[in-house]
């Protein structure tokens, strides 16, 4: 769960706001990241492996709820991390709190939705011997907007931690309109590929791999209507007919291929199965994958996405890609961050092979900025110092408690009951002899 170094040596981590080590000379820590999602269970398991200095000590753990990565997803998201090999364990907000009291950390990375963090920070600030940890959030990459409830949530932990230019000033112009502070810092994606986490300014062609093989990344709910999801397996059957040169591949996420509790209304190998019953598809035209993110999956010739995050390493390494806008463009589709990109395109391009690299300008604002604009690493530093000398106070109130609030826990304890219960219930179905 937490690991000393002496246990799994890894090499150096340097800080990724310089490349450099601090200048004050390294001290081991106690980090623990706890997670929600498949999504930040990649980002947590990153931001360990970059947190600045050597011999620390670290763990990462996964937060019981409906979101929760199945166990195949878990370990392919962990893959090629320094967590690869550890036990993460699946926590209740009891068994975390018991763990964080014991172990007593120096920093909690809380990588989880705003509700959790709201619920989460004020059980870990007590109970931890006279000192509590730094509290750390960040948000997951290609959040929707900023809302000034989220920035209420995330006001409880001492440090906000974002990665793009855009999600700074949009914290900043939040702040400003409603005096809801919370200090933000700047950190380029750690998963990001360090040949490419930075763009110049000047356009440059893509670089256009050897494998003849076109990637399309699902999502659940996105599109959310049958007749949308449809439209997107017919315009990759057709392209896999047109170009019989290239796999077309259709990379599933837990909610499409029925690993998760709460699965996903429309999943697109039952509408694949039924278009090729119809006679509307051939069977042998797309391959579907799951059980590895799509972002994992050989360096393709193009990359397909509503607005998958994964959408991002295809970026940083250099594969041509369409975010396709067919749909709309808006918070329910988890898009408006490629608005101006010049990535936005159609299942007419799809169908085409119409690939583009996004702007270079868009590209230092969204994700992919210098990594001397970076200021995590002294900030998370100095929040060190703060909290070894327990200096660190009560963490901030949160409006919106009450009644209201507590509805809202209800309802995602009862999520997470009905989830375990589906996830019990598909093991057994699966049992030899069922």
């Amino acid at each position: 769960m937490l690991t000393h170094p002496d246990d799994h040596p890894r090499s150096t981590a340097v800080g990724p706001a310089t490349g450099v080590r601090p200048a004050r000379p390294a001290r081991a820590l106690t980090v623990l990241a706890v997670a929600d999602t498949e999504a930040r269970v990649r980002l947590s398991a990153a931001m360990l492996g970059a947190v600045p200095g050597e011999g620390h000590t670290v763990g990462l753990a996964v937060l019981n709820g409906p979101h929760a990565p199945a166990p195949a997803r878990l370990r392919a998201a962990l893959r090629s991390t320094p967590q690869a090999d550890r036990h993460v364990p699946v926590l209740t907000r009891s068994r975390l709190r018991s763990l964080v009291r014991k172990r007593r950390p120096d920093a909690v990375l809380l990588n989880c939705s705003a509700d959790r963090v709201a619920e989460l920070a004020p059980l870990l600030e007590t109970g931890t011997g006279g000192r509590r940890p730094a509290l750390v959030s960040a948000l997951a990459p290609l959040s929707s907007e900023v809302t000034e409830a989220e920035l209420r949530a995330r006001a409880r932990t001492d440090l906000l931690v974002v990665h793009s230019h855009r999600e700074l000033a949009a914290c900043a112009d939040l702040a400003a309109r409603t005096g809801v502070h919370v200090g933000t810092a700047l950190a380029t994606l750690p998963y990001l590929p360090r040949t490419r986490r930075s763009f110049p300014l000047v356009p440059r062609q893509a670089v256009v791999p050897a494998p003849n093989r076109i990637v399309f990344a699902a999502q659940a709910g996105v599109p959310a209507a049958r007749a949308d999801r449809e439209r997107v397996l017919t315009a990759l059957s057709e392209l896999a007919r047109a170009r019989p040169d290239l796999e077309v591949v259709v990379a599933l996420d837990d909610a499409e291929a029925g690993e998760e509790g709460v699965p996903e209304a429309h999943p697109y190998p039952r509408l694949w199965r039924a278009l090729v019953e119809n006679g509307r598809a051939g069977a042998d035209d797309l391959v579907f994958r799951s059980g590895v993110p799509a972002s994992r999956l050989a360096r393709p010739r193009g990359f397909v996405t509503v607005s998958s995050p994964t959408v991002l390493e295809a970026v940083a390494r250099e594969v041509p890609v369409v975010l396709l806008s067919d749909f709309g463009v808006g918070e329910d589709l988890r898009n408006t961050a490629f608005e101006g990109s010049g990535a936005l395109g159609t299942l007419a391009d799809v169908r085409a092979a119409r690939f583009r690299a996004p702007s270079p300008y868009w590209a230092v604002r969204t994700y992919f900025h210098p990594g001397t604009d970076d200021d995590w690493a002294e900030r998370f530093d100095a929040l060190i110092d703060r909290a070894r000398g327990g200096q660190l106070g009560p963490v901030g109130a949160v409006e919106g408690g009450g009644r209201a609030h507590g509805a809202r826990t209800w309802a995602r304890n009862l999520r997470t009951a009905l989830t375990a219960c589906g996830r019990l219930r598909a093991a057994l179905h699966r049992a030899p002899g069922a």
